[in-house]
């Protein structure tokens, strides 16, 4: 009766804050804000929403927002380097994260000024030489002469 009470009540505490847990995963989910998520996803396992469908969702939004906020970071360091390979990986890494077509234009729009730049200076990069010049010495070979070590101990006298 007094314990039945006490437990119905606090099973009634549970589902509000299970449901107060899975509003601020939906919002976190909703706003694509990768630290906001993380956030509700700790706050929600601290809370007791271990293994809900509702976390488990949160945490692949989460991988996907990681993910696409690293393809950022990798399109800004390859567009800084001015290396046209790595910007043609960042570019290959932001479709597969999924990164919105308007960035992905504006890394191939940079790229392809980076590309023209360097078709460009091809020619120039063509004429230099990339082999050293060796000098021929002239001297004659070196044939060292091994001794060989004496058969006979020599002996001396006192």
């Amino acid at each position: 009766t007094g314990a039945e009470v006490e437990a119905a009540w606090q099973k009634l505490r549970d589902l509000e804050s299970h449901s107060w847990f899975r509003q601020q995963l939906d919002s976190a989910v909703a706003s694509g804000d990768a630290i906001r998520l993380q956030a509700a996803i700790k706050q929600a396992e601290m809370g007791g929403l271990a293994s809900t469908s509702d976390l488990q969702t949160a945490k692949r939004q989460l991988e996907v927002l990681n993910a696409r906020l690293h393809a950022r970071q990798e399109l800004h360091l390859a567009r800084t380097s001015g290396n046209p390979y790595a910007m043609l990986a960042a570019i290959r890494q932001g479709q597969e994260a999924g990164l919105p077509q308007h960035e992905l234009e504006l890394a191939r729009q940079g790229s392809d000024v980076a590309e023209n730049a360097t078709q460009e200076t091809m020619p120039q990069i063509q004429q230099l030489t990339t082999q050293p010049q060796l000098q021929t010495l002239q001297q004659p070979p070196t044939q060292p002469m091994l001794q060989r070590p004496p058969t006979q101990p020599q002996v001396q006298a006192k």
